[in-house]
């Protein structure tokens, strides 16, 4: 997996988003990309546009937003992927995630069955993936706001806790709920980069599973 150095500042990260069909994967995203302008100020000296909104496009399989985020010292492009409807035929491939940095599990709070699926989302990360351990991954639960949530964040964060990944929660509407998911992502990101700098010539894509230490199942009771 290569963090591609745009600039001494400026870091290039994939991000993929993972989840059941309807769990609100495309407004987490559209309202990240589209979220004020004035939000987040670029320094002057970046290559790129103050602007933190980005742009959208669409392959086959996927659909691809990117936006810029600043982050310490550091610009930080993301490359967000979202499955684009692919979900529903459980139809993605290495090539959705060849060459990830970043992933989000996304849930719905108020629909049970697709916290149900989290585990499932994360095996095809592990089996897609030869080093799942060095993608920076968040479990995010969506329309926390709702009077008819089904999933208590307790438990959403011992499932979380049983992955060894962080548990955050949005409405998927709201900028600021939002922001702070991509920031904790792209802070994680940074961190591992710091830690593990042998990042920048290890391929984390491959089509064979790779073994996992943990118990390949959980509890939903």
């Amino acid at each position: 997996m290569a963090t591609e150095r745009v600039s001494e500042r400026t870091l290039k990260c994939k991000v993929v988003v993972i989840g059941d069909l309807g769990v609100g994967k495309s407004l987490l995203v559209d309202t990240f990309v589209n979220r004020d302008e004035d939000q987040y100020e670029m320094s002057k000296s970046s290559q790129f546009s103050s602007s933190s909104k980005g742009s959208q496009s669409r392959t086959g399989y996927a659909s691809k937003s990117t936006s810029f985020i600043s982050r310490e010292s550091k610009v930080i492009k993301l490359d967000i992927w979202d499955t684009a409807g692919q979900e529903r035929y459980r139809s993605l491939t290495s090539s959705y995630y060849r060459g990830t940095h970043g992933c989000l599990i996304l849930f719905d709070v108020t629909k049970g069955h697709t916290f149900e699926s989290v585990q499932s989302w994360y095996s095809d990360l592990e089996a897609y993936c030869t080093s799942p351990e060095m993608i920076s991954t968040i479990l995010v639960g969506n329309n926390c706001d709702s009077e008819e949530r089904e999933i208590p964040k307790e438990k959403a964060e011992k499932l979380a806790e049983h992955i060894g990944i962080p548990y955050m929660e949005v409405y998927s509407d709201n900028s600021h709920t939002v922001s702070d998911v991509f920031e904790a992502l792209a802070d994680m990101i940074i961190d591992k980069y710091r830690l593990h700098p042998s990042l920048d010539t290890v391929s984390t894509s491959t089509r064979l599973p790779k073994p996992s230490n943990k118990p390949s199942t959980w509890c939903f009771c």
